[in-house]
């Protein structure tokens, strides 16, 4: 029979060991997960009502400020909310620019700026305004993005 401290230190180290091999398989099923591509997607949090919202940002194509409302735009829908636009930028990612006091547009689905018209035409056929203080930014960091990608 087994003193019971050498007892004590076999659990001990049988539970170390378990740890080790824990954290193994962990970092082996991450870099495995990674490596098929899979990543986690930002969402934007909207409190809409009692409700909350979790919009993908990669699928928001521009957000318009409509009176005290704040309306969001994606692919497959859109969502009527009380928010600034100064606080939803602070929470978006940099593919997001103000082009105007009331909008903001993601670069990743700018199809077209229009100087003369003051307006930019989304992929999905949406147009926003631009204002003529911000097209020059507008272009550039478009002309950023589109040779960053």
């Amino acid at each position: 029979m087994l003193p019971i401290y050498l007892c004590e230190d076999v659990v001990n180290q049988l539970i170390y060991l378990e740890k080790l091999i824990s954290n193994y398989i962990l970092k082996e099923a991450l870099a495995l997960y990674s490596s098929i591509g899979n990543t986690v997607q930002k969402t934007l949090t909207l409190k809409i009502g009692s409700r909350y919202i979790y919009v993908p940002i990669q699928n928001i194509y521009c957000i318009k400020a409509n009176e005290h409302k704040l309306l969001l735009m994606t692919d497959y829908s859109s969502y009527e909310f009380y928010d600034t636009l100064q606080n939803i930028l602070l929470r978006l990612d940099s593919s997001f620019l103000l082009c105007h006091k009331s909008c903001i547009v993601n670069l990743r689905y700018i199809m077209e700026l229009d100087k003369f018209s003051h307006s930019i035409q989304l992929k999905n056929g949406q147009s926003c305004p631009l204002s003529s203080r911000n097209y020059f930014t507008v272009k550039k960091r478009l002309n950023e993005f589109i040779n960053l990608g």
